[in-house]
């Protein structure tokens, strides 16, 4: 549910949002209101198991876990680097791991306030012209990328990239940190024709369109595909944040970034691609799991350096976005991974055994013997 008040006082605001979760049960609220409010709310014994979202939460006023900044930072940070953008690199590595202990954070890249998800990469501008407003309503800065041509079009390369351009985005946002929100229709590819404001229209542009075409079917497939990896692997939902430190003395730490070289992210305005490395023992310490989720948003092939793992060949692709035909080269040798242009890839390692004192000993007998 989601509210906007202004110019009326707090009990108004608290007496609101009491009776919608009493009387219709509903779990959270999207809420705009000044900062007194927001206080009262966050600090309303009736409201303690509700979830109230906002655009920013002061995360400094003591935890508050039922609380959650709600705001389009990470949106444009997710879309400028998914198309390219210089110098976005450091700032998507950031999001990433934003996970404050006191509040929670949701990551999303489309709402219901602009473009979905498939006309982000459909059209480099808003078609708002159906809500009689000559085009002037709507948000102008969208950060989106048509992919080679406006709207629809039977070109296999244009349709072939934007497929592929969805699936990152898709996986930018559910294997990060945080709470991930997918605006309703985005799985299966639907479509506003470029209308990025059509809340005064009640027609096919506003209306989720459930019919299924191949590449409907194609983006469901790998957004379940996503779900199920992250809900598998529990550090990719870290109740904590996560440190870069190796505090249990695993030989990994929680979680690391890779470049070119190992353990080391290259950062400069210029780098598109980047290594993140997850431990799972930091969610379950039974578990020997390595998580790598590459990326490269450039345009051309590049490859990422992989640290030592068990096995020779050490990783495995378990998930990529880019096409069938393409292969992702793993050099297990110089422990390597070439990603194709403007694609993710999650691989899946284990921990190399830990050769004990004992163990050691127990070989140098063997070897008198």
């Amino acid at each position: 549910m989601e509210f906007f008040f202004k110019g009326v006082t707090t009990a108004y605001i608290l007496e609101c949002v009491r009776y919608w979760v009493k009387e219709y049960h509903i779990d959270g609220v999207h809420i705009y209101c000044d900062e007194v409010s927001l206080n009262a709310l966050a600090n309303d014994a009736q409201l303690a198991d509700t979830k109230i979202m906002t655009i920013y939460w002061n995360k400094n006023k003591g935890v508050y876990r039922h609380m959650a900044s709600y705001n389009n930072d990470v949106q444009n940070i997710i879309r400028r680097y998914l198309k390219g953008d210089e110098d976005m690199l450091k700032a998507f590595a950031d999001m990433q791991l934003n996970n404050p202990d006191n509040a929670a954070i949701i990551n999303y890249v489309t709402t219901n306030n602009g473009f979905t998800l498939y006309d982000l990469v459909c059209y480099d501008r808003k078609h708002n012209e159906a809500n009689g407003e000559n085009n002037r309503d709507g948000e102008n800065f969208n950060y989106s990328w048509n992919c080679g041509e406006e709207g629809t079009t039977r070109k296999q390369r244009v349709r072939q990239l934007r497929i592929r351009q969805m699936k990152n985005a898709l996986a930018m946002i559910l294997l990060a940190q945080g709470t991930p929100l997918i605006l309703a229709g985005d799985e299966f590819t639907n479509s506003q024709q470029g209308n990025n404001n059509p809340y005064c229209i009640d027609n096919e542009i506003s209306w989720v369109n459930w019919k299924n075409n191949n590449d409907s079917t194609e983006i469901l497939n790998w957004t379940k595909q996503l779900i199920s990896i992250r809900k598998k692997y529990g550090i990719l939902h870290s109740r904590y944040r996560l440190t870069q430190s190796d505090s249990l003395s695993s030989g990994y730490p929680d979680v690391s970034f890779h470049g070119l070289n190992a353990w080391y992210a290259d950062m400069y305005n210029y780098c598109r691609q980047i290594g993140i490395m997850y431990s799972d023992t930091y969610s379950d310490k039974e578990s020997r799991k390595l998580i790598y989720v590459a990326y490269n948003m450039h345009w051309e092939n590049y490859a990422l350096a992989l640290p030592k793992v068990e096995g020779k060949n050490g990783f495995e692709v378990v998930l990529k976005s880019c096409d069938k035909k393409e292969n992702i080269y793993i050099d297990g040798e110089k422990r390597k991974v070439v990603m194709p242009p403007r694609s993710m890839a999650v691989l899946i390692g284990e921990y190399p055994e830990r050769k004990t004192t004992m163990d050691v000993k127990k070989k140098a007998s063997k070897n008198k013997k």
